[in-house]
């Protein structure tokens, strides 16, 4: 079968992509592949083949697995070393603090570190730099929310195996010389040169990441106007940038030979693939660049052999590869922007060479820029949460400037650097002139605040079905066929997260680490309950899991929020949540000084909402003046029918008497008081709550190792299931009439399993 090739791939990736989100679109897609890669050969050969694709398929399995099923060197919790370590992935800066991968040679640590420096000084770690530092490595948690980026995940798929923060130390700093040592710093003074002779600092970033591939300075202005007007692909060193220095390689290749030179494509080639893989270091070798490598490599194996190089085949081979190094990437974002990108172009150059299309080079950017904004949509939804139609326009422009102007000039003066420092100067100073003339206009379209919408696709086999739909509208030659595939879109981009039906409730009590989220979802209002911590460096759980959660939810807008009390573990979020949604009423507990117009949380207030009855169980007037933080936390009921749900915030043994008094705590759910310390959740009040279903806010392997294993037992000697948020969100489903009962805590899971 000529096309073999083609339907291995697709089985080899829906095999890995299967494996990550189990789906039946998956699976059709799989078996797919499989009958069509089986189909037309001859029974031996169809045997070998089976044999083949069944053992890649073990292989791409045990790969995916081994991510997944592994929890890595938990036994290095709390330890504090002194490592020599190399920096092997671009360094980025988040507000005061560093972050970057580190590669050790320690056979008893794994070979690479994701390492936050919180306050590094005037120190500035490079790609490739050797330093000591004393490293304080904890393992990889997992905080698996609904929408929210799975840091976990990502991390395992680039082999990334626990998190450090760097302690202070006299003696932190860069480690003796050697060749990568020497290569970075060459490629630092690059960049300090590109600095200094680039009028604006944004621009002097842009310039820096698509020469050197370093993106550490880029202001986050600057990432948001890429990123909603769909040009954000222009700052990473991807397939794109590579082609078009493999393009230019060959162009100069066959331009230099002499007329009679017999081998003139062989040159053209292989100076093509020289000036890539050259790009490709100087760029830091990034993932996509190493993709585009292999298919350059790819191409030009087959055109020496005089072999017809097949468009699809190609893309075909290269996810071969990639799938069987790094199963566990074809979940990544990159992994598949990057092949829809590459299939569409495929596509498209097949289609002009079938109708020898010789159209004028605009119409053909303007057909090729609408393919691959038409199919790439879903999977910018899935990834990012929006859509932009501000992509096509953007991208006309900003695409063949960066082909023809800046890519190329920036690394001539690269090449004439050690030449002509005032050469290399004036050419990066003209490109940083270009590239600010663009961020102008992008930014005036991204303030135009047209085409760009929060969107949300419920999971893999919706995105996949979309996009494959999508591809027909865009690349499909049968008008019917297109109709029909348009048809199908609208039916599949239709579903939305289900709203619970009135007297009923949908809970999610959000992974945040040590701290509590938690979301009541009603059928007409929406009420968060604290909003996660904060840590050093700015980063919080609200900007990280609430507001991913609240925009897959589709909730626009807050009607009430209640701040518990003043610990940042639970209001660390409420400046972040209060300037990305409207919030109506902001309900707070003793202290809490974090909000404008609050109310004050007081014993007795109520209010009701599809069907549900909210009300303030504790603080009690009297006890405000004299109340700690802990004990004045705000506790709310939570009613539907005769089934209640009990939110106690932080209390302790004070505030738990006097509400097993007011007989304010039964319930037949409830949030663990105090995250489960042992100076909450005394025996009297767990015996008055008569709750079924505990839910403890804890973190893995946590400062302060809770919930405490006492704490936990006198929960279960009482008949309650206790879970804890430690890992993944928990989700509750209260609704009158029934007992309260945990579910999925996804918005779209109903939806989704009703759809698929």
């Amino acid at each position: 079968m000529s096309d073999r090739v083609l339907w291995t791939a697709v089985a080899l990736v829906a095999v890995a992509a299967a494996r990550h989100a189990m789906s039946p679109a998956l699976v059709v897609v799989l078996c797919l592949g499989l009958a069509c890669a089986l189909r037309g050969a001859s029974p031996p050969r169809r045997l070998a083949i089976a044999v083949m694709l069944g053992l890649a398929m073990l292989w791409v399995v045990r790969g995916v697995d081994g991510v997944h099923g592994r929890d890595l060197h938990v036994a290095l919790g709390k330890i504090t070393l002194d490592l020599k370590v190399r920096v092997a992935g671009n360094v980025v800066r988040d507000g005061g603090s560093l972050r970057f991968t580190a590669a050790t040679n320690d056979p008893t640590l794994p070979r690479r570190i994701r390492v936050t420096w919180q306050s590094p000084g005037a120190s500035r770690p490079r790609t490739g730099d050797c330093w000591q530092l004393r490293l304080r490595l904890k393992p990889l948690t997992a905080r698996d929310n609904p929408g929210a980026f799975d840091r976990r995940r990502w991390s395992q798929r680039r082999g990334i195996g626990a998190v450090a923060q760097v302690r202070p130390w006299r003696r932190n700093g860069p480690c003796e010389s050697h060749a990568t040592a020497q290569f970075a710093a060459w490629r630092a003074a690059l960049g300090a040169r590109i600095d200094a002779v680039t009028a604006r600092a944004d621009a002097a970033a842009v310039l820096r990441a698509v020469t050197l591939g370093d993106r550490a300075d880029l202001p986050a202005g600057t990432r948001d106007v890429l990123a909603r007007t769909g040009t954000a692909h222009l700052v990473a060193i991807s397939g794109l940038h590579v082609g078009m220095v493999a393009g230019l390689g060959f162009v100069l290749g066959r331009r230099l030979a002499p007329g009679t030179f017999v081998h003139r494509e062989a040159l053209a080639l292989a100076l093509g693939v020289v000036l890539a893989t050259a790009y490709a270091a100087l760029s830091g070798f990034a993932l996509p660049a190493q993709r585009a490598l292999f298919m350059l490599m790819g191409v030009a194996v087959l055109r020496l052999a005089n072999r017809r190089v097949a468009p699809l085949r190609l893309v075909a081979l290269a996810a071969s590869v990639v799938t069987l190094m790094s199963p566990a990437f074809v979940a990544d974002a990159s992994f598949q922007f990057s092949f829809a990108a590459v299939t569409v172009l495929a596509v498209c150059a097949l289609r002009m060479r079938a109708r020898r299309h010789v159209g004028r080079a605009a119409r053909i950017t303007v057909h090729l820029q609408c393919a691959l904004g038409l199919v790439l949509l879903p999977l910018t939804v899935h990834a990012f949460g929006f859509a932009s139609a501000l992509s096509l326009p953007a991208n006309l422009v900003a695409v063949p400037l960066f082909a023809l102007v800046v890519v190329p000039v920036a690394l001539l003066g690269v090449a004439v650097s050690s030449l002509s420092v005032a050469g290399a100067a004036f050419l990066w100073a003209l490109c940083g002139h270009a590239i600010a003339v663009m961020l102008d206009a992008l930014t005036w379209l991204a303030s135009t605040g047209l085409g760009v919408a929060e969107a949300r696709l419920p999971g893999v086999g919706v995105t996949l079905a979309a996009t494959v739909l999508l591809a027909v509208v865009a690349l499909g030659t049968a008008l019917p066929g297109r109709l029909l595939a348009a048809c199908g879109l609208f039916a599949v981009l239709g579903s939305a997260p289900d709203r619970p039906q009135a007297g009923c409730a949908r809970v999610a009590f959000l992974a945040v680490g040590h701290g509590t989220a938690i979301v009541v979802r009603t059928a007409v209002e929406n009420v968060v309950y604290d909003t996660g911590p904060a840590w050093p460096g700015g980063a919080t759980a609200a900007s990280g899991s609430l507001l991913p959660f609240l925009s897959r939810a589709r909730v626009g807008a807050v009607d009430v929020a209640v701040l518990s009390h003043a610990d940042r573990d639970h209001t660390g979020g409420a400046a972040v949540l209060g300037a990305a949604v409207p919030v109506t009423t902001w309900l707070v507990g003793p202290h809490v000084d974090t909000v404008a117009t609050p109310t004050r949380c007081t014993a007795g207030q109520r209010w009701t909402a599809g069907g549900l009855r909210f009300q303030v169980a504790w603080p009690v007037a009297p006890f405000w003046p004299g109340a700690r933080d802990n004990n004045g936390s705000c506790v709310v009921r939570v009613t539907a029918g005769d089934t209640t749900l009990l939110l106690a915030g932080d209390v302790e043994a004070r505030a738990e008497r006097e509400l097993v008094a007011l007989r304010a705590v039964g319930a037949q759910a409830t949030t663990v008081p105090h995250h489960g310390s042992i100076t909450s959740s005394t025996p009297p009040f767990v015996r008055a709550s008569g709750a079924r279903i505990a839910v403890a806010s804890t973190d893995v392997g946590g400062r302060w190792t809770l919930p405490a294993p006492t704490v936990v037992a006198r929960w279960r000697d009482a008949g309650a299931e206790h879970v804890t948020t430690s890992r993944a969100g928990v989700g509750l489903a209260l609704c009158a009439r029934r007992d309260a009962r945990l579910q999925d805590p996804d918005p779209w899971a109903e939806s989704r399993s009703a759809l698929w």
